[in-house]
């Protein structure tokens, strides 16, 4: 039997096809982490350029049978106080039997990212899903980006019902403005490195979507934006997709979960917290009784520090990792 491996990015055409591949997939107890629903799969990854006619994903095919595929998140941020764009890769995954008889394959699909790493120079990441999977791409020029830890608020009982701070006011919005981006500018030398700082790429991803469900709640001290929260609701689960606070002001943090756990009290939901690096907010949330759930490896590709003019490799490597923060980062939640 002859064969003919392809890779290109998936079309609007070819969702119907690609959802039959994650529910087979699944099925057959191959995987489980592929979105089952085209609404999710569209929510995820739609395109932030205007008028495209694909999706942030690669699909893998065998002549005209769809055998693998890989998704992309792009990203906005920071690093060092300078603007950084680049892409955390998920939900990358080949039929295991083709990865049994062909495991040039991989390789072969890895290079559906050389497009956007070497001609669009964005900044790669990848989070492998197990230790395995970790180590195979630390043998080919992936290294060790930082940690990022999955934090639950099952056992958060220390959080008071009447949690207060007078100085700091809250409201929500439906639009990040100018203030917004001065807030971001203000913060980054306590973060180092923040994924998502770009005011009109956030508004985005948050606001744009009518099929969002996406609440954002903002803490302002005087005139200053301190902080925000922002939680989508899923039926009856909620997630704590994105938190960001000036860190002059940690009890912040404190405030905008415990908001977050009210309105999803109300909401009869049951809420997660999401994936976080920093320390500072870890210790914090730590000490009001939320938990570690998972610690995933995130990766970078070291090519790109040989041509990058966004990051120079000195500040890079000296940089405390610790202090990286993977705001609006929601892996593998389906």
């Amino acid at each position: 039997m002859q064969h003919d491996f392809n890779a290109r990015l998936c079309t609007h055409d070819e969702l119907g096809p690609l959802i039959d591949f994650a529910k087979r997939m699944k099925k057959e107890n191959a995987v489980d982490f592929l979105p089952q629903e085209e609404n999710l799969f569209i929510n995820k990854y739609r395109s932030d350029k205007k008028g495209t006619p694909h999706f942030n994903f690669f699909v893998l095919r065998d002549k005209d049978a769809i055998i693998g595929c890989s998704g992309y998140i792009p990203f906005k941020g920071m690093m060092n106080a300078a603007k950084l764009d680049g892409f955390v890769a998920e939900d990358a995954f080949i039929d295991p039997a083709y990865r049994r008889e062909f495991p040039g394959l991989v390789p072969f699909f890895a290079r559906s990212y050389e497009t956007l790493i070497r001609k669009d120079k964005l900044f790669p990441l990848i989070c492998p899903v197990n230790d395995v999977r970790s180590q195979d791409f630390k043998r080919v020029r992936w290294g060790q980006f930082c940690h990022i830890y999955k934090l639950s608020s099952f056992s958060a009982a220390k959080l008071s019902s009447d949690f207060k701070s007078p100085s700091v006011t809250l409201r929500t919005i439906e639009h990040f403005d100018s203030d917004m981006a001065a807030f971001f500018k203000r913060i980054a030398a306590q973060h180092y490195f923040i994924l998502n700082a770009d005011i009109e790429f956030l508004n985005w991803k948050y606001f744009k979507d009518p099929r969002s469900t996406y609440v954002t709640l903002v803490a302002t001290k005087g005139k200053n934006i301190v902080g925000y929260i922002i939680v989508e609701q899923r039926q009856s689960d909620a997630y704590i997709v994105d938190i960001t606070v000036d860190l002059e002001y940690p009890h912040v943090i404190v405030l905008l979960i415990y908001n977050a756990l009210k309105y999803c009290k109300e909401r009869e939901v049951a809420l997660t917290v999401g994936y976080l690096s920093h320390i500072r907010y870890i210790e914090v949330l730590k000490k009001v009784g939320f938990s570690v759930m998972t610690e995933i490896e995130c990766l970078f590709f070291k090519v790109t520090l040989l041509w990058s003019k966004q990051i120079k490799q000195d500040e890079f490597y000296s940089s405390d990792k610790d202090l990286y923060h993977f705001n609006g980062f929601v892996p593998q939640i389906y």
